[in-house]
């Protein structure tokens, strides 16, 4: 008798076998979707980037185009301003300072 048999095995005997039930887990059904999206997606941006370059300057694209670039100035803004702190940043150094607000006068040496 084989030392690895557990319990269930000794009560049911090795010659019944329970049914095996395929069914697809979430984790395949979300990397499925997931895939399908990023494909849709890379299909969509084809056809825009074809539609682009094939038309005129006043066409519908165009148009949509310049929609989404007025929808999307804010954050353009804010992506300038950070660029602008980052610089500011990297140039002085991590240091505490009140500069920015004008009551400290830079040390000239």
């Amino acid at each position: 008798m084989p030392r690895n048999r557990t319990a269930r095995q000794a009560v049911l005997g090795a010659s019944v076998r329970r049914p095996t039930v395929v069914k697809s887990s979430s984790r395949t059904s979300a990397t499925l979707r997931r895939r399908l999206v990023v494909g849709g997606l890379v299909l969509l941006a084809l056809v825009l980037v074809t539609l682009s370059f094939r038309e005129e300057q006043d066409g519908p694209v165009s148009g949509a185009q310049s929609a989404a670039a007025s929808a999307l100035r804010p954050f353009q803004v804010a992506a300038d301003r950070i660029a602008v702190a980052k610089a500011v940043y990297e140039r002085e150094g991590p240091g505490r300072t009140n500069r920015r607000y004008g009551y400290v006068t830079r040390p000239t040496a």
